[in-house]
This record gives C-alpha cells, sequence and structure tokens, in this order.
C-alpha cells in the first residue's frame, strides 16, 4: 500500500542526503537517523516500531546490553528522537516540534568533515554545543526507555506509549574502547 511506500521513500531518500555528506562512518548510526526520519516525515504510520519487537540478535530492545554500533540501526532510532527532543529545547514531544530540532544536522556536518566514528561525533556535538556527553545522553536515554508504559514523566518521544520498556537484568556493564559506563 501507499503507506509502506511513503516510509520506504523517505528513508531510502534520506540515505542518498547522507551520500551528500561524503562519510563513510557509522553505519548504523546512517540507519538510526534514516528511520528517525520516517517517524518524523510521517509520524502516523509507527512501521518502525516493528523493528523493537524483532527477535534478531541486533535488536537493541530485545539485547540492551549490545554497543550502539553492534545494533542493526533501525530498532535504536528513538535515540534519533531522543536526541531531537531532548537538546534542542523544542518544548515538546512530537513530531511537530521535533521538526525544529538541528541535532541531527549538526551530527551530519559534522560527520562529513570528521573521519570519527559516529559515537565519537555524537559526543564532540553533545560536549561542544550542549554542555552534555554521549554517556550522558545514552545514560539518560536508556533510564527513560526503562520506564515506558510505566511512568509517563520519562517520555521523550510520543510514541514510547506504544512499546513496552526495555527489560534487563539487575546490572548491565557497557564497555567499549571509548567509552564505558
Amino acid at each position: 500500500g501507499l503507506p509502506p511506500m511513503q516510509i520506504t521513500l523517505i528513508h531510502e531518500y534520506f540515505h542518498t542526503i547522507q551520500l551528500g555528506y561524503r562519510c563513510s562512518n557509522g553505519d548504523y548510526f546512517w540507519e538510526i537517523t534514516s528511520t528517525w526520519i520516517e517517524d518524523v516525515v510521517f509520524p502516523d504510520n509507527d512501521d518502525y516500531l516493528n523493528f523493537m519487537h524483532s527477535p534478531s540478535d541486533f535488536n537493541y530492545y530485545k539485547n540492551p546490553e549490545i554497543d550502539l554500533d553492534e545494533t542493526n540501526g533501525y530498532s535504536a532510532a528513538w535515540f534519533g528522537h531522543f536526541l531531537s527532543t531532548h537538546y534542542d529545547d523544542i518544548g515538546g514531544i512530537t513530531h511537530v516540534e521535533e521538526l525544529e530540532s538541528v541535532i541531527m544536522r549538526k551530527i551530519w556536518e559534522r560527520m562529513a568533515v570528521s573521519g570519527s566514528s559516529a559515537l565519537n561525533i555524537v559526543d564532540y556535538i553533545l560536549e561542544n554545543e550542549y554542555n552534555s556527553s554521549f554517556i550522558e545522553a545514552w545514560v539518560e536515554f536508556n533510564s527513560r526507555n526503562l520506564f515506558s508504559q510505566i511512568d509517563e514523566s520519562f517520555y521523550y518521544y510520543q510514541d514510547q506509549v506504544e512499546i513496552e520498556p526495555i527489560i534487563t537484568s539487575e546490572t548491565i556493564e557497557i564497555e567499549d574502547s571509548v567509552f564505558s559506563v
């Protein structure tokens, strides 16, 4: 039908925009942002939520202990929503307010001039433009997801009501060669 074609078109079109930035780092981040833009442009079509229910080993919501860069990107699209609703002081958690956000553009512009990983670039933008860091963002993002459908004050995006909370063991250690929590 038309809705799946629309979201596929915007997803793939956004990949062409990404190619315009001439960067090859962070393949998972390409998918995070292309899946994120699907929902910003077509907010009534929540097809992207299916990736959060998928049993794939690369599904972040089913395997929250994996590193962000080991996900398929699709299942972590909410990280795009978190960044764009949380850091640009847009005053809301809907796609309408999110259209005013510029953080994704800043990240992609930095990716175009830097050979760094997507995580390092997100960290750089958060530190230099938002007085934060990737670690702070990632911890808050995950904390807010742990409380989906439990406490609405933790919502950073309107579709959080549609997805179950992340189920974890009591302790998860997140390690990376650059970041560790």
